[in-house]
């Protein structure tokens, strides 16, 4: 799997709410408690790789990302925000997104490659 559809795999897993990582994952926790109202929605494309899922988690957990870098993987991969809406929720400039994107990504990108 590349890392788009290892970060794809991590959103659906996220959403689920089923299983251990709805205690593991600290991004899971941090999206309930500041939304109480979150819902757990089942995954819309049936199964999903938890172990890789959790590799992905605990790469973006140690991953040298800014705070905003963390937020827009959340909100892209989680809750499915499309490219404006985070541009709007994170005040960036449209034509900064794919740049702004790209090197977030590249940094979970590292970090899965240093956990073989």
């Amino acid at each position: 799997m590349d890392v788009e559809e290892r970060l794809r795999n991590w959103g659906r897993w996220s959403r689920t709410g089923s299983g251990s990582h709805s205690q593991a994952s600290p991004i899971y926790r941090i999206m309930v408690e500041n939304d109480p109202n979150y819902e757990i929605e089942p995954s819309s494309s049936g199964v999903c790789d938890e172990g890789d899922a959790l590799r992905v988690d605990r790469a973006i957990t140690k991953a040298k990302l800014k705070p905003y870098e963390k937020e827009m993987l959340k909100l892209r991969y989680i809750q499915l925000y499309n490219k404006t809406a985070i541009c709007s929720y994170e005040r960036i400039l449209y034509r900064e997104f794919e740049t702004l994107m790209a090197a977030a990504v590249a940094k979970v990108k590292q970090e899965l490659e240093f956990d073989v």
